[in-house]
Parts: structure tokens; sequence; C-alpha cells
């Protein structure tokens, strides 16, 4: 009997690491507080007694609970300490915020305090009353450089219990030489002249990666149709989810309900088909409804076949019949002209075939001289050139369509010979170098589909050797645009999401754990990316060997967003190999690592040379913005480079590392544009550790410019990039409300207009000004239309100060009213969709309250969308 690999982080586990590194992680990367939340223990929080005191440290329901029964005779006495995980920095100041609350007023001191004990900064005399309340504070650190300060919260002198909980400690003022921002809290990007070449992180805009562009986060369109699986528990229901499919035969909702099924029994290849445009798989929710891949599930009939099956079938996959050959392309056009890098314009001898609405193919193969500098080993002659075909003289041919730049657009419009597309081009396309044709998509894509609130498991597969179970947990195929959201795999076989040329996908909140097989081959992938315009955002890979990997030239504009990387491991008998997350195969280029956190795992952005079918340079270009590293991995059983989990950046054509921080670990952060992976020696030669924060380019041959070692940066190149086109999204039929549309809104109590914090929508904001708590309201009143179901949105100025429970009252068709609440401390200057409500035109409105808020309230535009 097989078994598979050790299972070190059950579902339970999982899930909980979910709450903890997936939302946490990019806040770590710029808090100095590593237990911010108290979510999952008390550690590293500490208590410093004086002699003949006593109290104990708690978590109480994610707060830290100091309960004291001896308090002694001062505040001093009790000490609620937490050593900060970075070195205060001379002439730097930080912010201070914190929850408290007590039993019964008191009054505590927050401090900041050498590793000697000597205070250097903080508050005395703060007042606690048992009315939660936060606080915040600010300090610039004026002396050297400390080590190992501390936080320290002076709460003895008395027996009453002192909660704390949400505290940050985080640098003020980070900022990058690459951006500027403006007085209308807008940003420039800009361009810098280093090492003989200029550079410019907003050269290229990935804001439109994602489902519908990344302007939503629900899906939109699917019909009303539902179809609900009725099974009992442990049943085997893979026919039953495929006769669903097949009874919505115009789309709409599979519905899965609570319990543990299992899917896949005899099944080879796609086990469950996703045909239909405008359908939606969805569960109960994550560890609510479990779906088991049944161990005689295959890949493939034969089972030497059952590896290269695993890249194109999946239990449950998402594709038309030959939709993922889009980029093969058809009859085509020529471009006229040179499209530069960013360009959303194309030029072409003969648009009269394209109107808006249009679907096309835009391609360059591969040239001689383009090939020669990326991927010619004269180790292979008579066939030096990796990336092309050959005739039967072994002359290269460079007409190979798999061998391309390659993009999958939609015409926005067209004037005369000019497409305008609806998502700009990542690489220079000159027809000089090799024709750039225009086609019209040739196949039928599948579009708007997804998947939502699963969770799915693996048992190794019937008759596999340990550790050689073969097969894809879900496969995505040539889909356009497509939404999956809260799935969690918690164990797979080989691949967990596999992706076969997707276009305009999102992967929210998603997880890949466990894999049963870490081995050669392509193996122990949590999410393989070959496509374009993709965003994985919040998502999290734990147990693996590759968490996230692209590959393919086809792949490009990925966004890899407040993502997370726990524990990456070889396969049991190899214990040398790589564990990373990397780009694999030939020049996946336009790829965006932003606010990404890895613990035990790596980056590896390098030249694979002639590994995995020829690979070469596998990174074409890459931005890295805020990546932090720690641990050290000890499943190597050498003392080799990748097992100490850094970054290794040294793309073909250029990169930007910003903000990249290493967390612990001996080998810190390396550039060195000379790396190549090349057998049989495999050397490593990374370069040397980066520890300067001067803004400098790698020392091999000037590819990649680097800033700011150990100092995160504040914002997020998607964030930035997004926030400034979304306020230019408005679309036929949405309805934006202001604070300042007097016609539109009504207000009770008194409403403070402010344009001190910079981003605003309009003219200014409205604040309550902290005060009448639970006598002002502010209402925004949209203009409906239609009675129908909307998408709700607002957006607010956040700060420090701000409310971080805002309850906002949506009243709906028929008077009912759903209220959500949201933190204003976060989500600055952008829309954050509330729900979808049934909305009237008789009565809609959305409300903000006061009642019981902790800070500031701003009121600053709704936006609803007709669904």
């Amino acid at each position: 009997m097989n078994h598979p690999n050790p299972r070190p982080f059950p579902h339970a586990f999982v899930g909980l690491l979910l709450s903890v590194f997936l939302f946490a992680a990019p806040v770590r990367a710029l808090n100095l507080i590593t237990n911010d939340t108290f979510i999952s223990d008390t550690d590293p929080w500490s208590l410093q007694l004086a002699y003949g005191c006593a109290a104990t440290l708690s978590n109480d329901n994610g707060w830290g609970r100091v309960a004291i029964t001896t308090g002694g005779s001062s505040k001093s006495s009790v000490n609620l300490q937490h050593t900060l995980r970075e070195t205060l920095v001379n002439g730097v100041t930080y912010t201070i915020a914190f929850d408290v609350r007590a039993d019964a007023s008191k009054s505590i001191d927050a401090l900041v305090r050498t590793a000697a004990g000597s205070v250097i900064g903080g508050s005395y005399g703060i007042a606690v009353t048992p009315a939660t309340a936060r606080h915040t504070l600010t300090y610039t650190h004026t002396a050297a450089d400390a080590v190992d300060a501390r936080l320290s919260f002076r709460v003895g002198g008395d027996t009453i219990a002192v909660s704390v909980d949400k505290v940050v400690f985080a640098r003020q003022g980070l900022s990058s030489q690459l951006l500027t921002r403006n007085t209308d809290g807008t940003w420039t990007f800009n361009t810098l002249s280093v090492g003989g070449k200029t550079w410019n992180a907003g050269a290229y805009d990935f804001s439109y990666a994602g489902y519908n562009y990344g302007e939503r986060e629900v899906f939109v369109d699917i019909p009303v149709a539902t179809q609900t699986i009725s099974a009992v528990a442990n049943e085997d229901i893979t026919d039953k989810l495929n006769a669903a499919l097949a009874a919505l035969p115009n789309g709409g909702t599979v519905l899965i309900p609570a319990g543990t099924f299992r899917v896949g029994a005899g099944k080879i290849g796609n086990a469950v088909n996703v045909t239909t445009d405008n359908t939606v798989i969805k569960g109960a929710g994550m560890g609510v409804t479990i779906l088991k891949v049944d161990p005689s599930y295959h890949s493939h009939a034969t089972a030497s076949s059952r590896q290269s099956a695993t890249f194109g079938t999946g239990v449950i996959t998402f594709s038309k019949p030959s939709s993922s050959s889009w980029l093969y392309g058809g009859t085509a056009t020529t471009a006229t002209a040179t499209v530069p890098l960013g360009a959303r314009a194309i030029t072409v001898a003969d648009a009269t075939s394209f109107s808006a609405g249009s679907f096309v193919v835009i391609r360059q193969i591969m040239w001689q001289s383009f090939v020669q500098a990326y991927a010619y080993n004269t180790d292979y002659a008579p066939r030096s050139f990796r990336w092309t075909n050959y005739d039967a003289s072994n002359n290269p041919l460079f007409t190979d369509k798999g061998n391309s730049f390659c993009y999958y657009r939609k015409v926005l419009s067209k004037t005369g010979n000019t497409l305008n597309l609806d998502v700009p081009i990542p690489h220079e396309l000159n027809p000089a170098n090799m024709p750039v044709s225009v086609a019209a998509l040739h196949v039928a894509s599948l579009r708007n589909c997804g998947m939502q609130d699963l969770t799915f498991t693996a048992d190794p597969e019937t008759g596999a050797a340990f550790e050689l179970s073969l097969g894809t947990t879900v496969m995505i195929k040539g889909l356009h645009n497509g939404l999956f959201k809260n799935i969690d795999i918690d164990s797979f076989r080989s691949l967990g999401f596999g992706t076969d040329y997707p276009v305009n996908v999102s992967f929210l909140n998603c997880s890949a754990s466990n894999a049963i097989h870490c081995g050669t081959g392509g193996a122990g992938y949590g999410f393989y990316i070959k496509g374009q315009n993709l965003l994985f955002k919040n998502c999290t890979a734990i147990n693996l060997r590759h968490g996230y990997t692209t590959a393919a030239p086809q792949t490009n504009n990925v966004v890899i967003k407040n993502c997370t990387s726990i524990d990456y491991r070889f396969n049991t008998n190899i214990t040398t190999g790589e564990s990373v997350d990397d780009s694999h195969l030939q020049f996946a280029h336009g790829i965006l690592w932003d606010n990404h956190y890895s613990k035990d795992a790596g980056l590896l952005l390098t030249n694979r040379g002639p590994l995995s079918s020829d690979a070469y340079e596998t990174c074409g270009w890459s931005i890295v913005w805020n990546y932090e590293n720690e641990g050290f991995n000890t499943k190597s059983s050498t003392n080799n480079d990748l097992r100490h989990n850094f970054l290794g950046v040294t793309p073909a054509e250029f990169g930007l590392v910003v903000g990249a921080h290493a967390g612990e670990g001996p080998a810190g952060i390396r550039v060195n544009d000379g790396y190549s992976r090349t057998p049989p020696a495999f050397s490593l030669v990374w370069g040397t550790a980066v520890t300067s924060s001067t803004l400098h380019v790698g020392p091999t041959a000037n590819r990649v410019l680097y800033e700011r070692t150990g100092t995160p940066v504040a914002e997020s190149i998607y964030d930035i990039q997004f926030a400034q086109r979304a306020k230019l999204l408005t679309t036929s039929g949405d309805i934006t409300v202001d604070n300042s549309d007097s016609a539109s809104v009504v207000s009770t109590g008194t409403w403070t207009s402010s344009t001190f914090s910079p981003g605003y929508l309009g003219s200014n904001y409205a604040h309550d000004g902290n005060t009448g708590k639970g006598t002002k309201t502010f209402s925004f009143k949209p203009a409906i239309p239609t009675a129908g179901n909307y998408l709700v949105y607002a957006r607010w100025t956040a700060d420090v100060n701000r409310a971080s429970n805002v309850p906002v009252d949506i009243v709906e068709t028929g008077g009912s009213v759903s209220t959500v609440t949201v933190d204003q401390q976060a989500n600055n200057n952008t829309w954050v969709l509330l729900g979808v409500f049934p909305l009237s035109p008789t009565n809609a409105e959305i409300k903000i309250r006061t009642t019981g808020t902790n800070g500031y309230v701003i009121a600053d535009g709704v936006r609803v969308i007709p669904q």
C-alpha cells in the first residue's frame, strides 16, 4: 500500500495559516510587530513582572489580555512587551497604533525602549476605559540605530485586566526614488538613469490583469438558473456534476452543499468538464464543502503518458475543445509600425475585417538574432538554435508559432487602420525584426466561468509508487474572463491549479498545499501558470516544491499580489534540488511580484539553461516590489544556496527589485545578471549579498535595478496603477455619487469637509470629527433607473486614525436593510466592494453610521453598478 508524504498541515491548520499568512503577509512586510492581532497565540509578546507581582497573558478572541492579580505599586510593575522585528533607524519616523480597553478606567504607558531597557520614546498617561479605543502615536528615532528595540505597554499598579489588539509599529514615509506622490494623491512614476540605462517602474500598466480587468471580485452576468447536487457523505458525485452542468445549456450555477464527497472515481483525463459560457461551480464554503479526489482517477489511461497529461487535463477542467490553442491564430494582416512596450494601439496594413468588439491574436515569431542572443547552444549542433523549428537539412526556419510573442486582445475601437486594444502590450514588437501579424481569434473560447467556496483533498493515485502520484486538481484551458475565489486545494497529487493559456482570470484567496508528489519531471506545483492577464491575489502555497511557476513566452502580464509561500520541500529522495517560486520555460515576461512573503521558500527568476525543454532565459522582464523572505530551509542535505531561500533575479532584458527584504536567514538578497544554471555542473554563482540601500544595477550586464535592501516600500505597483485607472472606470449604467453631490446626499449631525488626506473623489471628503458617535449619519442616494441587483462600492481616505468598524447600511428593494462593516484604516482611495444588493428607484440608499466607531469616520463616495 502506498502512502503520501506526511502532511504537516491538516485542513484546520491550513485554514489558520490562511487567516494568518494570507491576509497578514502584506502587513508583515511593513509592521515591526509580528503578532499584531494575537490571532494564533501570544508569542512573541511577553510579560515582565516586578518582584511580588502576578499576571497572566492570554489570547482572548484575538485580543492580548493581561489579567493582573497582583499589580504592584506602579504601572511599570507589569509590563507587556514585544521585541521589534527590525532595527530602528536613525532619522526615521514611526507610527505606533493600537486598540486598548480595560475592565475599569485606568492609565497606562506605551513606550519605546532599547534592548537594555532605556526609554527612548512613546507616551505616558494614556487613559483607558472599558470602551475600545484606538490610539495613534508617532516616534522619530534620533539616536544610533537600535537593534532589538521593544514596544512596552506598562499596565500595572492595580488588579484590573487590560486587553490590547491590532498593534502596529510601522515605518512612516517610505518611498521609492521611482515614485513621487502628488498633492492630489496620485503618483508619478519617475524615469531614472542608472548604470547607463533608463528605468521606469510605470512603463507598463499591470492594472488590467484579472477577471473583468480586475474590476470585479464577484461573478457578473451569470444566469439565475441553478442546479443543486444531492448526495450522501463520501458519494462520488462526478456524474452528477456533469449532469448538472449539462442541464444548464445557457449557463448558471451548480451548487454543491456542505459535506465531503468524492470526485473522479474510475475517470480518466477530464473527469468534470465545464464547457458552457457563464457557468459557476459553487460550494457552501472552504472547509464546508470538501471534494476528495478518488485514488482511482488517472490523468491518462496509459501510465507512461500520465506525466505529460497532467499539464492538459484535470479532475475539474474549464475548457471548450481546442480553446487553449488560440495562440496559433488564423488568417492575418500585419503591423506597419513598431508597437512600443505598454502600447494599447496597433496600426495594421488592412483593418477592414476588424471592428469594435473583435477578438484578435497579435503574434511575432522569435527571430534569429533574438534566439541567438538568448537560446543558442553549440553543444546541440547542428540544431544550435533552441527556440525554432528546422527543415530536413537542419536549417532553422523561425516559423513555429509556438515560439512567439503572442497576445490575446479585444478591439475597443478602430480609427482608420489603427486598432485600439483593451490591454497594453508587454513587449516591444518591431516589424523590422520579424513580421507582426494580427489575426481574428480562430477558436471558440470559454467565457465568464469559474468556481467558488470549495476545498479539495486527494489521496495517492492507485498503483503509483511513493511520491509518484500524478494528476491536476483544477485545470483552466483557454478560459477568457474567469474567477476562482476561495478555493482551497488542501492536498493534491502533482499539480494543484493548472492553467493552459487562459486570459483575464483572477485567483482570489486561493490556496494550494501539501503536494503528494514533489519529485522531478514537473511535480509539486501549486499554481502552474501559463496564460496572460492573470491576477493572483491573497493566495497561499504551503509544503510544495514550486508554489507559483510562470512558463512560456505566451505567459505575460501576470500579477502575483499579497501572496504567501511557506515551507517548500523536495522529493523525499531528492535533498539537493530546488524548492522555490520561479520562472520555468522560455521568456515569460511582464511578471509583477507585489508584496510577496516567503518563509522557507525562495524566488528564482533566472536563466535555467537547457533544463525544462530548453528553457534558457526563462524570465524576460519582471518587477519584484516589496518582497520579504525569512527562514532557513532545512530540507536540503547540503548547504547549497537554494537552501538559503533568497531572491535570485537575473532576467534576459530587465528587472526592478524594490523593497526586497531578508527578515531572517544568512544569505540576504542577491542580484547577479550573469547567473546561469547549466548542466552538468549546475553551478550556483549568485553574486554577493546586496547590503547597500544605494540605487544601483546588477554587476554583470546592468540588467537589474536594485533599491532598498531591508526596507519595504509603502504602496504597491498594482494598487497604485489600479487606483489611478479606477478613477476613470465608468461604463454605461454605472452610477457614482460624491459626498459633495448635494442633490443625492443627506446627512445628520455635523460633518466637516476636508482635503487634508489626498486622493479623494471629487473636490473633498467629509468626516465626523470623531465626535458625537451614534448621532451622525451620512447617506448617499443613487438614482437607480430600474429595480435589480447592483454591485455596491464605497471609498474613503484611509489612515491609522480612522475607524476600523464603520457600519454601512444598504437599503434594499422592499425596505429591508443589510449592514456591512468596513475598516477605514485600510484600502486607501480604492473602490471597495460591499456586495451585491437588490436596489429600487424608490428607496435606494447607502448610509454610513458612526454608532460605536473607534476613530474618524469618512464619507467620500459610493458607486453602484448593475449586475
